[in-house]
């Protein structure tokens, strides 16, 4: 009985060894997660500077984060304005103020909009500021970006204004003589556009929001009051020509373009002599202004 009893201890003994052992060899799976976080990098598509050259329409810039590797959790970039803008927001633009990437992602994006308007009005600039401090599980450096808003403005001014001896005493040319000028395509075609043809002097035009093309100037009598006896009194015309917040610039009225006192007006003969004057280039919000005679330009603005 007491051999029986031994050897049953012994048996119990070495199985509860062997328990053990095999619950202390057991794995734990540590280390073998099935997703873990990528050392993802973050850059943008395009990162400026941006010159938007202003319109009647709203204009959207999308500006694209891309992750190198998608991330298991969410990332949210911060976009801000840099301190210092002459832009105003929800008035000459907007921005989201965040880029999302949703876990598992690699894209998000910022919608930045300018605003179209037609008000003749100074360049604007703003920054946006991608990132800050609060960036988490991606490697993106803070990053800004530039906005230009230009505005497609010009303000031509026509003035023959001035005094001149006429008759023996000094006569003033606004108020003897009536100078229109008409806007004409290449092949001479009068395109409707009469703003500086409207008996004010001086005259004056802006281009505001024009279509690229050319633009050719054609100066005409309206009325003349000086009729000398004999000879010909020249009636020049000083041209100006503005960007808005930039100086006005003068420029020389081209040789051959002169209008006197010889030529025919609409209103005291029925018919009109027309002399070329400027010819305008308008090209993406910026101005040639050229000779028609030469072809050659005298002002890029």
């Amino acid at each position: 009985m007491k051999k029986f009893l031994f050897g049953f201890l012994a048996f119990a003994l070495g199985g509860l060894l062997i328990s053990l052992s095999s619950c202390q060899k057991s794995d734990d799976f540590t280390g073998k997660a099935t997703w873990k976080a990528a050392n993802s990098a973050g850059s943008l598509d395009n990162s400026g500077p941006f010159t938007i050259v202003e319109t009647n329409e709203d204009i959207l810039i999308p500006i694209t984060l891309t992750l190198s590797e998608p991330q298991i959790a969410d990332i949210t970039i911060n976009v801000t304005v840099v301190p210092g803008a002459t832009a105003t927001v929800d008035e000459d633009f907007t921005y989201d103020a965040s880029i999302f990437i949703p876990a598992h992602h690699t894209t998000g994006v910022c919608n930045v909009k300018i605003i179209g308007d037609s008000d003749a009005e100074n360049d604007e600039t703003f920054s946006l500021q991608f990132g800050d401090s609060t960036t988490t599980n991606v490697n993106f450096p803070t990053k800004v970006i530039d906005f230009t808003i230009k505005s497609q403005d010009l303000t031509l001014v026509f003035d023959w204004g001035g005094e001149i001896t006429y008759g023996g005493s000094s006569v003033s040319l606004c108020d003897s003589v009536d100078l229109d000028f008409y806007v004409m395509s290449a092949d001479t075609t009068d395109m409707g556009i009469y703003d500086a043809a409207t008996g004010a002097c001086p005259e004056g035009i802006i281009f505001s929001n024009y279509a690229n093309g050319d633009y050719y100037f054609w100066t005409a009598i309206y009325q003349n009051q000086i009729r000398p006896s004999s000879g010909a009194i020249d009636f020049p015309v000083a041209i100006t020509a503005q960007r808005p917040g930039e100086d006005a610039q003068a420029l020389n009225q081209p040789a051959g373009s002169n209008i006197n006192s010889d030529d025919t007006d609409y209103a005291n003969d029925g018919a009109q002599t027309l002399k070329s004057l400027i010819k305008v280039t308008v090209k993406d919000g910026g101005f040639d202004i050229i000779n028609p005679y030469t072809n050659e330009v005298m002002l890029s603005l």
